[in-house]
Protein backbone atom coordinates (compact mmCIF):
# COMPACT_ATOMS: atom_id res chain seq x y z
CA UNK A 1 0.00 0.00 0.00
CA UNK A 2 2.64 2.55 0.99
CA UNK A 3 4.94 1.54 -1.88
CA UNK A 4 2.13 2.23 -4.35
CA UNK A 5 1.65 5.67 -2.80
CA UNK A 6 5.36 6.46 -3.16
CA UNK A 7 5.31 5.40 -6.81
CA UNK A 8 2.16 7.45 -7.43
CA UNK A 9 3.74 10.48 -5.74
CA UNK A 10 6.85 10.18 -7.90
CA UNK A 11 4.72 9.90 -11.03
CA UNK A 12 2.67 12.96 -10.11
CA UNK A 13 5.83 14.96 -9.37
CA UNK A 14 7.29 13.95 -12.73
CA UNK A 15 4.02 14.92 -14.45
CA UNK A 16 3.89 18.32 -12.74
CA UNK A 17 7.49 19.03 -13.72
CA UNK A 18 6.78 18.15 -17.36
CA UNK A 19 3.51 20.09 -17.34
CA UNK A 20 5.20 23.19 -15.96
CA UNK A 21 8.00 22.99 -18.51
CA UNK A 22 5.43 23.20 -21.31
CA UNK A 23 2.93 25.51 -19.63
CA UNK A 24 4.76 28.81 -19.29
CA UNK A 25 1.74 31.08 -19.61
CA UNK A 26 -0.19 30.09 -16.46
CA UNK A 27 0.51 29.33 -12.81
CA UNK A 28 0.01 25.75 -11.64
CA UNK A 29 -1.72 24.60 -8.47
CA UNK A 30 -1.83 20.95 -7.43
CA UNK A 31 -4.40 19.78 -4.91
CA UNK A 32 -3.54 16.58 -3.03
CA UNK A 33 -6.14 14.64 -1.03
CA UNK A 34 -5.40 12.34 1.90
CA UNK A 35 -2.14 10.69 2.91
CA UNK A 36 -2.10 8.44 -0.16
CA UNK A 37 -1.29 11.42 -2.40
CA UNK A 38 0.91 13.15 0.17
CA UNK A 39 4.21 11.96 -1.33
CA UNK A 40 3.43 13.98 -4.47
CA UNK A 41 2.99 17.09 -2.35
CA UNK A 42 6.21 16.46 -0.43
CA UNK A 43 8.28 15.75 -3.56
CA UNK A 44 6.86 18.73 -5.44
CA UNK A 45 8.10 21.01 -2.69
CA UNK A 46 11.45 19.33 -2.01
CA UNK A 47 12.29 19.30 -5.71
CA UNK A 48 11.48 22.99 -5.95
CA UNK A 49 8.76 22.75 -8.57
CA UNK A 50 7.07 26.06 -9.31
CA UNK A 51 3.70 24.71 -8.23
CA UNK A 52 1.33 25.91 -5.55
CA UNK A 53 0.37 23.00 -3.33
CA UNK A 54 -2.76 22.29 -1.32
CA UNK A 55 -3.11 19.26 0.93
CA UNK A 56 -6.55 18.28 2.19
CA UNK A 57 -7.49 15.57 4.61
CA UNK A 58 -11.08 14.82 5.51
CA UNK A 59 -9.94 13.70 8.94
CA UNK A 60 -6.40 12.93 9.96
CA UNK A 61 -5.56 9.26 9.83
CA UNK A 62 -4.51 9.14 13.47
CA UNK A 63 -7.61 11.11 14.46
CA UNK A 64 -9.79 8.48 12.83
CA UNK A 65 -8.05 5.70 14.72
CA UNK A 66 -8.23 7.55 18.03
CA UNK A 67 -11.93 8.35 17.62
CA UNK A 68 -12.72 4.77 16.67
CA UNK A 69 -10.85 3.56 19.76
CA UNK A 70 -13.21 5.20 22.27
CA UNK A 71 -10.47 7.50 23.53
CA UNK A 72 -12.65 10.52 24.41
CA UNK A 73 -10.76 12.24 21.60
CA UNK A 74 -11.71 15.89 22.06
CA UNK A 75 -11.25 16.01 25.83
CA UNK A 76 -7.87 14.24 25.67
CA UNK A 77 -6.44 15.88 22.53
CA UNK A 78 -3.66 17.82 24.32
CA UNK A 79 -2.45 14.69 26.10
CA UNK A 80 -1.96 12.27 23.21
CA UNK A 81 1.53 11.10 22.31
CA UNK A 82 0.84 11.14 18.57
CA UNK A 83 4.05 9.36 17.54
CA UNK A 84 3.46 6.63 20.12
CA UNK A 85 -0.22 6.25 19.24
CA UNK A 86 0.62 5.90 15.55
CA UNK A 87 3.25 3.25 16.32
CA UNK A 88 0.88 1.31 18.59
CA UNK A 89 -1.74 1.24 15.85
CA UNK A 90 0.72 0.20 13.13
CA UNK A 91 0.17 3.33 11.04
CA UNK A 92 3.36 5.24 11.79
CA UNK A 93 4.54 5.32 8.16
CA UNK A 94 1.16 6.67 7.00
CA UNK A 95 1.03 9.14 9.90
CA UNK A 96 4.49 10.46 9.00
CA UNK A 97 3.55 10.82 5.33
CA UNK A 98 0.42 12.74 6.26
CA UNK A 99 2.29 14.97 8.71
CA UNK A 100 5.06 15.73 6.22
CA UNK A 101 2.49 16.58 3.53
CA UNK A 102 0.71 18.94 5.94
CA UNK A 103 3.98 20.74 6.61
CA UNK A 104 5.12 20.72 2.97
CA UNK A 105 1.94 22.14 1.46
CA UNK A 106 1.52 25.84 0.89
CA UNK A 107 -2.05 25.41 2.14
CA UNK A 108 -3.37 22.70 4.46
CA UNK A 109 -7.11 22.17 4.76
CA UNK A 110 -9.27 19.70 6.58
CA UNK A 111 -12.89 18.85 6.04
CA UNK A 112 -14.83 17.95 9.15
CA UNK A 113 -17.87 18.99 11.06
Amino acid sequence: EAVDCVMFGQLITWFLGEFNARNTSRRTVAHFHEWQSGVGCILSRTRGLDVGTIFTTHATLLGRYLCAGSSDFYNNMPYFDCEGEARRRGIHHRYCTEMAACHAAHIFTTVSR
